[in-house]
């Protein structure tokens, strides 16, 4: 167990098995860790990339107070990158695309690089595609650990090369409905009743499956609640589980594919203010009927 205070917030668990697998040799270069805390999963992976870079005893490592460390902890070392967007509701490929030009590039001072991507299940399309290709091009010796609240929010083929690393710290008392949607603590806290909005957005996911105009319709009912800015995360949101769910059990594979690239699609649309009505009425309009 971690006894320096400096790592307090630090997941004991997974920190061991870390460990272990450092001892041994056997860092994966890209990981996702899945946690409803977000602070507890960016301490986590610092600790990861301190005890790499630490100057401390060998026994000790990472003590926390070492100058690496400490430019770590402060995200000042010129081996760590965390990516993160704290103005926007989306995270962008301008900010996934500069991995890809320092990913050549060789560690400065330690034998590791690491890149953390905090809010991973933000990242537009075009953004998961750019770090796809950073996933794929390995060159320098580097660990990528995305963190995201929500793993179905990630795209398969980045899933696919990452190992996944589970967090404990689920969100407790809050229902199964809405629970594992990638929405923040914020959110969640302002959703009321989702009973007549999940109908709603079944219906919508059916509609579109079945290339039904009644989608049309279905929109409009959602719209004429007047629903607050958490609710319209929470639409899609839940559009995009329910989405998920079809595809992992390889139901309509190709419109499930054409619908989850499209939710992707809006909620880029949505980080540029683009009002929540159009946003929706692109989503049908964007699937062939």
């Amino acid at each position: 167990m971690e006894n320096n205070v400096v790592f307090k917030d630090v997941d004991q668990k997974v920190s061991r098995d870390l460990r272990q697998a450092y001892e041994h040799d056997a860092i994966s270069h890209s990981y996702l860790f899945v946690s409803s805390d977000n602070q507890v999963a960016v301490a986590t992976a610092n600790w990861l990339a301190c005890l790499f870079l630490c100057e401390g005893e060998t026994d000790n490592r990472p003590d926390g107070t070492c100058a690496n460390c400490q430019r770590v902890l402060s995200s000042n070392h010129p081996d760590v990158f965390l990516v993160e967007e704290l103005e926007k509701q989306s995270l962008g490929i301008s900010l996934i695309r500069p991995l890809k030009e320092e990913l050549a590039k060789s560690p400065v001072e330690g034998s590791r690089r690491f890149f953390i991507i905090n809010d991973a299940q933000k990242m537009t399309l075009s953004a998961s595609n750019a770090l796809l290709n950073v996933l794929e091009e390995p060159i320098a010796p580097v660990v990528t650990i995305l963190i995201a609240n929500n793993v179905n929010q990630i795209l398969p083929t980045i899933i696919s090369r990452t190992q996944l690393v589970n967090f404990e710290n689920t969100t407790e008392n809050i229902p199964d409905s809405v629970a594992n949607l990638g929405l923040s603590s914020s959110e969640l806290d302002q959703l009321e009743d989702t009973t007549e909005l999940e109908e709603l957005i079944q219906g919508l996911y059916n509609d579109l499956v079945q290339h039904n105009n009644h989608a049309v319709l279905t929109v409009k009912q959602i719209l004429d609640l007047n629903i607050s800015k958490a609710a319209q995360s929470f639409v899609l949101a839940k559009l995009q589980q329910i989405t998920d769910q079809n595809l992992q059990a390889g139901n309509d594979l190709q419109i499930n594919q054409q619908i989850l690239s499209t939710i992707f699609k809006v909620n880029e649309m949505r980080s540029y203010n683009v009002s929540f009505s159009s946003c929706l009425n692109y989503l049908i309009l964007a699937i062939e009927f």
